[in-house]
């Protein structure tokens, strides 16, 4: 007795049916697949397949199996109309740097006031300003990548608005122990 690995094989004995499950499925694969790789037959004697009719209008040339036959196509009645110069390079809108806006911070009362993210250099930056006042934190940040300035992360939390002398005015949390 032959031990090889888990299998235990006898002189003499067929192999593990699974190897041999394993070889016959590998050989009825190749069988089957290996006839559709073999070129299809041309018109020959007994073949059931003619070969196409040549057409008149196309000059018979001989075709190759490396490169494709180029069909002939008829000549044009006049030329093509000749190309334009391309146009001159315009600057997107998008591309435009954005100024940031002046912040709107008038106000007649308490109820003029909301606290939006007017943003900073550094990102998110609560402030109080006129309910209608027109924002935009990206803009502020983009001034800030462009003039290569930085400002301190971090902002005191801002508990609400309040209309002081025609200006909104933030109102800070207050902590214990301040």
């Amino acid at each position: 007795m032959i031990v090889t690995g888990n299998i235990r094989q006898v002189p003499g004995r067929l192999a593990p049916p699974r190897r041999l499950l394993a070889a016959l499925a590998m050989a009825l694969a190749l069988i089957l697949v290996l006839p559709g790789c073999a070129a299809p037959p041309t018109g020959t004697v007994g073949s059931s397949v003619e070969p196409a009719p040549a057409r008149s209008d196309v000059a018979a040339q001989p075709a190759t199996a490396s490169a494709p036959t180029a069909v002939a196509m008829p000549p044009r009645a006049k030329p093509a109309p000749p190309m334009s110069d391309p146009l001159p390079p315009q600057r997107v809108a998008d591309d435009a740097p954005r100024a940031a806006p002046k912040l709107d911070r008038s106000c007649k009362s308490d109820a003029d006031c909301v606290v939006k993210d007017v943003g900073n250099c550094c990102g998110y930056f609560p402030r109080c300003v006129n309910v209608n006042a027109k924002v935009d934190p990206k803009a502020v940040q983009a001034q800030c990548a462009r003039s290569g300035v930085a400002s301190v992360c971090g902002f005191k939390p801002v508990e609400g608005c309040e209309c002081v002398q025609g200006e909104c005015k933030d109102k800070l949390m207050m902590f214990e122990g301040q």
